[in-house]
C-alpha cells in the first residue's frame, strides 16, 4: 500500500491530550483524520466546539502568526496532520478547491458566532412585568447527525421523474448508465459532493457515481427562473462543467432545456422536464 503523503505530517493523541493550550506560540494549523478534539475556551471549562474527523483548527496563528486563544484537547484517541506555512502554501496552490471549503467553513464558523452573540445579547423577558411565560415549546426531534463517512441518500431508480404536484410541472437530471434520478426542488439546486469538512451535502449529491472525484464538493448551482433552469458553475469548481460538450465559463448563467447532456467533470447526467 502506497505511504500516505502526509505520513511525515501526522501526530497522535491520547485521550486527554493536550494538542496546544491557550497563549502558546504556533504557526501550524490541524486537520483531523480520526478521533474527537475539543477546543477550550481560557477558562478551561468551556468547550467552544466540539471537532472530527476532515475538520480543521489552528488557522488564526498559520495565518496571522498569532498566540494560540483556545486549548486543544483530545477528548478520544486523535490523528491530525500538521501543517506549517510552508506545506499551506503548496496545498492551497496546488487545490485552489481546499482554500475555497476552508473559506466556507471559516464563513460558517463566523455565522455561528454571530448568531451565539445575537442571542446573548437579546434581552430576557420580564417576569416582573407581569408577562407570562410562553408554553414551552414542543422541540422537534433532533435531526441526524451527519458523519464524515456518511453514504449519500439512495437516489431513486427509472427513467422518468416523479408525479409532479397538482399544476406544476417537473425536472430531473437522470444518470443513464445507472438510472439513477435527482429530482429538482426549490429556485436553487447544489450540485457536488458531500464535504465533510463543512457538513454540507447538496441536494444532487454525486458522491456515489462521482469515483474518481472529478466532481468539486461544491460544482454548480440550478437556478429556476419564470423560463424554466439555467446552470452556473461554483467558485473554484475544478474540471468544468459542460452542455452538450460546450463549456459553462466560470460566473456565467447558461440556459439548459429537456434532453440536454449536462457533465459535472467526468459525470454525465440528462436533464429532463415533464409538464403538467
Amino acid at each position: 500500500m502506497a505511504q500516505s503523503p502526509f505520513a511525515d505530517y501526522l501526530a497522535r493523541f491520547d485521550a486527554g491530550d493536550a494538542i496546544f493550550t491557550v497563549g502558546e506560540e504556533g504557526q501550524t494549523l490541524f486537520v483531523i483524520q480520526s478521533g474527537v478534539i475539543d477546543l477550550v475556551a481560557k477558562d478551561g471549562e468551556e468547550v467552544l466546539s466540539t471537532l472530527e474527523k476532515g475538520d480543521f483548527f489552528g488557522e488564526m496563528s498559520l495565518l496571522e502568526g498569532t498566540p494560540r486563544t483556545y486549548s486543544a484537547v483530545a477528548r478520544q484517541d486523535a490523528e491530525t496532520i500538521e501543517i506549517g506555512a510552508a506545506l499551506f502554501d503548496r496545498m492551497i496552490r496546488s487545490n485552489i478547491e481546499l482554500a475555497v471549503r476552508m473559506l466556507r467553513k471559516l464563513s460558517f464558523r463566523l455565522a455561528q458566532a454571530e448568531s451565539r452573540l445575537s442571542t446573548a445579547q437579546r434581552p430576557p423577558l420580564a417576569a416582573d412585568r407581569g408577562v407570562a411565560e410562553p408554553p414551552e415549546a414542543v422541540r422537534p426531534e433532533d435531526p441526524p447527525q451527519v458523519l464524515d463517512d456518511a453514504p449519500p441518500p439512495t437516489q431513486k431508480k427509472g427513467a422518468n421523474a416523479e408525479t409532479a404536484p397538482a399544476g406544476q410541472g417537473t425536472a430531473c437530471l437522470i444518470h443513464l448508465e445507472g438510472s439513477e434520478v435527482f429530482l429538482l426542488q426549490g429556485t436553487r439546486v447544489h450540485v457536488g459532493r458531500f464535504d465533510p469538512v463543512t457538513g454540507i451535502r447538496p441536494e444532487v449529491d454525486l458522491t456515489l457515481l462521482d469515483l474518481k472525484r472529478s466532481v468539486s464538493r461544491r460544482h454548480a448551482i440550478l437556478s429556476l427562473d419564470d423560463e424554466g433552469y439555467t446552470i452556473s458553475e461554483e467558485v473554484g469548481a475544478l474540471n468544468g462543467t459542460e452542455v452538450n460538450g460546450d463549456q459553462v465559463n466560470p460566473g456565467a448563467q447558461v440556459r439548459i432545456r429537456h434532453g440536454d447532456d449536462v457533465a459535472f467533470g467526468g459525470v454525465i447526467l440528462r436533464f429532463q422536464t415533464t409538464t403538467p
